[in-house]
């Protein structure tokens, strides 16, 4: 992930302008020389937020062509080859070892892009399929995240941005055990 970070996201920015006018010279800042063709689900706000997007990629010469589908999950999400990118939310929704990774198998059921990598495969398998110790697991899960990055299958935007607040004197607020949701133990907080 270090190079999505390197730098200023000016100089990130230029050098990404460099790499599109290697494949068309007249390219400039603003100048639309390529589409991406970006979908996203319409009900969740933080993916609605992509003026930001928008004009950092235009400084490096895309115009981005933003399609908010109210039907993201029953339509647009399975017709993902459709769009350059999708905004989508990967979260924990249970305990599971092989939780969520019949996003990344070649032939998963939420694998809606068409993913196929032996690696991430083999990887997957053992999470569904062995006994593991909790390193176990998490090095599978590393093995899979590393080759994520390699194939550029994924980038990480953000990771659920809230802000929560509360004073020290209420007691038994607890992370919860799935899901980025500090509430979902509301009625056993007490002072």
């Amino acid at each position: 992930m270090a190079k999505y970070s390197a730098g200023t996201q000016a100089s990130r920015t230029a050098a990404a302008l460099a790499l599109v006018k290697k494949y068309k010279p007249s390219a400039a800042a603003d100048s639309d020389s390529y589409t991406v063709r970006l979908v996203h689900a319409d009900s969740s706000t933080r993916r609605r937020l992509t003026a930001l997007i928008a004009l950092e990629v235009a400084k490096a010469g895309f115009k981005l062509d933003e399609t908010n589908a109210p039907t993201f999950f029953e339509d647009e999400l399975n017709k993902s080859s459709d769009y350059d990118v999708t905004m989508y939310g990967f979260g924990l929704n249970s305990i599971s070892q092989a939780n969520g990774t019949e996003i990344y198998k070649s032939t998963g059921g939420n694998n809606c892009w068409g993913w196929n990598d032996s690696v991430v495969d083999d990887a997957v398998a053992s999470l569904q399929g062995d006994i593991l110790t909790a390193s176990q697991a998490t090095a599978k899960r590393v093995i899979i995240e590393k080759q994520i990055i390699k194939n550029a299958w994924g980038l990480i935007l953000y990771a659920n941005p809230t802000i929560t607040a509360y004073t020290k004197t209420l007691k038994n607020v607890k992370t919860a055990p799935v899901g980025a949701n500090i509430t979902w133990n509301f009625f056993e907080w007490h002072y």
